[in-house]
């Protein structure tokens, strides 16, 4: 496992109020040295500085955008780049993999046996393919239209994201359900890689009411919000935050 005296191998394009966070707190967790590069939101449309984007290598100029020299790649989409640090960094990846980066700490971040990877993936990709794509799809709905159009259509689009809530509300049942035992994390009695992305997820949604308006949150979904709670008072998380500068909403 990576110490902090070591020269860091991996650079962090980080943008404020993103799913950067993620990257960053798993970085912590595995207690891997990084160089962060950040950068604040742009201008009124709050998008990343045109130099940020060039900088970072990523064809759509989005992050979080990870690279790591001592492979001599470069990884876009907080998915596919916790896959990555799980497979190389994580103490359960393959014995080759293991002897080629070093001696690695019991961590388990990416499951212990079959049946918590197998967990562990679900929430991985539901927290991007499922939560995000649900809450995004009301945003996007409204994105371009101009305020007069909206106003003169506010029964019809109220309609349309009443309608397109039901997914989100569904969702968020489905995590309050499986957190109904009393468990404090996703996976395992402790934090993972399905909790690091869950987590900006969960947080999106319910700050910015995506398919929640009107609904007592703390009543139907209580358990999920304490672990949401759980989760911002993690170490590691609360470790990332201040390194960042992160905050959920882009500056004004």
């Amino acid at each position: 496992m990576a110490t902090s005296s070591e020269k860091p191998t991996i650079t962090l394009y980080f943008l404020q109020a993103s799913r950067s966070i993620r990257t960053a707190w798993l970085l912590e967790l595995l207690h891997l040295p990084y160089d962060l590069k950040f950068s604040p939101r742009l201008d009124r449309f709050k998008a990343a500085p045109p130099e940020f984007k060039s900088s970072s290598g990523n064809p759509l100029g989005k992050f979080p955008t990870l690279t790591d020299s001592s492979n001599n790649v470069t990884v876009h989409e907080s998915g596919a780049i916790t896959d990555y640090l799980l497979s190389i960094y994580d103490s359960n990846s393959s014995d080759k993999e293991a002897g080629q980066q070093g001696d690695k700490k019991s961590l388990g971040l990416a499951g212990k046996n079959v049946q918590e990877r197998a967990q562990i993936a679900t929430w991985i990709h539901a927290s991007e393919g499922t939560f995000m794509l649900h809450a995004l799809s009301i945003l996007y709905a409204t994105w371009n239209l101009s305020p007069s159009f909206i106003s003169s259509n506010q029964s019809a689009i109220d309609a349309m994201i009443a309608g397109m809530s039901v997914n989100v509300q569904k969702d968020l049942d489905w995590l309050e359900s499986e957190l109904s035992d009393g468990r404090d994390w996703l996976v395992g009695g402790r934090v993972t890689a399905a909790d690091v992305m869950m987590q900006f997820s969960i947080d999106f949604i319910l700050a910015r009411e995506f398919g929640t308006k009107g609904v007592e949150v703390g009543k139907r979904w209580g358990r999920t919000g304490q672990w949401l709670e759980r989760c911002k008072r993690d170490e590691s998380y609360r470790k990332a935050v201040e390194r960042s500068g992160y905050t959920l909403w882009p500056e004004e």
